[in-house]
Formats: C-alpha cells, sequence, structure tokens
C-alpha cells in the first residue's frame, strides 16, 4: 500500500501539479528521487526520462529485483547502459521485458535515448503481464505507434494507465514516468 505521509519529501516544482501524490509516492518507494537545491526539493517533472531509466523504475515499482548474478547484457551496446542500470537491463532482458532494435547488423537496446510512451506502455504490459488485442476506436493508435508496441498500448489504454489524450509518440517525462508507475500500483 503506498501511503504518500511515508515520505516527507516536498517538491516546490510540483505544488499545484496533478501529478503531485504520484512523484511522492514514488519517492517514497525509492522509485524515483528528486534534487536538492539549496533547502529546496525539486522534482523536475518536465525531465525526459531514458530508456534504462523507465525500465529501472518500472521494475523498482513492481518490485521486480534486479539479479546481481547478471553483470552485462547481450546488447551490442552494452557499455552504454549506465553501470547503476546495468543489472536492471540485463534483468528486464532475462524476463523479456524490452524490446531491442536491430540496426546495422547489431542488436541495440538505445539505453540513453527518451523513452516513448508507446515503448514504456510496451514495457509495462509486459512487466505486468497485461495485453489486449482489443481494438480502441477512440485513438488512432495505427498511426503513430509501430506493430510491436499496440498491444501493451491498448492494454495500457484499457486498463486506464494510459489515456486517450497521450500523445504516444512524444517522450516521456518525469511527470508522466510518475503518473504511470501510480496507476500501475492501482492509485488514481
Amino acid at each position: 500500500e503506498v501511503n504518500e505521509r511515508m515520505c516527507e519529501a516536498e517538491y516546490v516544482d510540483m505544488k499545484n501539479s496533478q501529478d503531485y501524490n504520484a512523484a511522492v509516492a514514488m519517492t517514497a518507494l525509492n522509485v524515483m528521487a528528486g534534487k536538492l537545491v539549496g533547502d529546496d526539493l525539486y522534482f523536475e517533472p518536465d525531465a525526459t526520462v531514458t530508456r534504462a531509466e523507465f525500465v529501472a523504475m518500472a521494475m523498482k515499482a513492481k518490485g521486480v529485483r534486479r539479479d546481481a548474478s547478471l553483470a552485462q547484457t547481450y546488447f551490442d551496446d552494452n557499455d552504454e547502459i549506465p553501470s547503476s542500470l546495468v543489472g536492471y537491463i540485463a534483468t528486464a532482458q532475462k524476463i523479456g521485458i524490452i524490446d531491442p532494435t536491430f540496426e546495422n547488423g547489431k542488436l541495440l537496446f538505445s539505453p540513453n535515448r527518451p523513452i516513448t510512451r508507446y515503448e514504456a506502455a510496451a514495457v509495462l504490459a509486459d512487466l505486468t503481464a497485461q495485453q489486449s488485442d482489443a481494438e480502441l476506436t477512440v485513438f488512432a493508435v495505427e498511426s503513430e505507434v509501430p506493430l510491436y508496441a499496440r498491444a501493451g498500448v491498448y492494454a495500457m489504454l484499457a486498463g486506464g494507465i494510459f489515456t486517450s489524450a497521450d500523445d504516444l509518440a512524444a517522450n516521456v517525462t518525469k511527470a508522466d514516468a510518475a503518473r504511470y508507475l501510480y496507476r500501475m500500483l492501482g492509485k488514481r
């Protein structure tokens, strides 16, 4: 059970945000953190989240522990994964919740590239084992979402994690990530 009162964080840049409780809850769960500047704590809600960061956040929020015996991935860009996140990405690869790309003969994860909302939806759907083949006619998913991510997007829309107002091709911000993870845990 997430209790927003578990955390003393008071984000000065989130005071009037609808995502305030989500940010504080993710901080209380040690999924996300703010930045202390002087005496003020900032969440930086508009900062983008990388693919590696989001996978690690989602795993932590869901309670999936990284496998300490895994020191690297089989991605050709393994050396680009921040050392503090390698265990999460290797575990995510092992359990099948991330989708690499194949470019110029190399299998790439692109860990430091900002994650798009549709990529985040695919990760969350795989992590929570939620899939949906149901077409959601209120949403023009086909035009902006690659085929591999559509079932995940449908599942996240059907489950209320994402809304039809979300621009799925946009990059995920810290506020987005906190909101999606908060909703994934059953909060609104």
